[in-house]
């Protein structure tokens, strides 16, 4: 069985995306798992202009 888990996390600068997949079988006796992580980092602001520039 495979499974997906995913996070986002947004602040004033930056977002956060975080990802698990997890994959399994499960017998009688045990349960095997395997989990993977993944974690991508975004900017989430412009940067500051100086005064009296003109933007876009």
């Amino acid at each position: 069985m495979l499974r997906r888990v995913a996070e986002i996390d947004i602040h004033k600068k930056v977002s956060m995306v975080d990802a698990a997949t997890v994959s399994g079988e499960a017998s009688d006796a045990a349960v095997e798992r395997k989990i993977e992580y993944e974690s991508r980092r975004f900017g989430a602001a412009l940067p500051e202009a100086p005064p009296g520039a003109s933007s876009l």
